[in-house]
């Protein structure tokens, strides 16, 4: 599970990896956490929202952008994922951020569709994220 910043000529681009989709999720997750520059949350949930999907790539698409619009909009901010592959879907509980550096904080406008196609090589999902900034 991780994630690593890629050249890219115009946007920000990032490689993310999982042993799963799980882990996958949980590795744009974080990614998320560190560009947004989140260093803790809330222990109440203040949102519920449910995402299904058909495939994978489009889960990711939707659910980082609704991430991006309700961190900016809202500062709420993903705290626990419930991912049910078997009937494709992904529950996520949001709560408001407490604290974050502004220093670390990267603008993003949204997630893009480009060279967002899950790969599998030696048991490892990989995928690139690419962010209109």
């Amino acid at each position: 599970m991780g994630f690593k910043e890629v050249n890219h000529t115009a946007d920000l681009a990032f490689e993310v990896w999982g042993r799963n989709e799980e882990e996958l999720l949980n590795s744009t997750i974080e990614l998320l956490k560190v560009l947004f520059g989140i260093k803790s949350l809330e222990r109440e949930t203040v949102k519920h929202e449910i995402f299904n999907y058909e495939f994978i790539e489009d889960l990711i698409f939707e659910a980082v952008n609704e991430f991006i619009y309700l961190f900016e909009k809202h500062d709420l901010f993903p705290k626990k994922l419930k991912f049910d592959s078997k009937h494709k879907k992904l529950e996520v509980e949001f709560s408001k951020v407490v604290e974050k550096s502004e220093d670390e904080f990267t603008e993003l406008k949204a997630l893009t569709y480009h060279r967002l196609k899950i790969n599998r090589s030696e048991g490892v999902l990989r995928t690139y994220l690419i962010f209109d900034v």
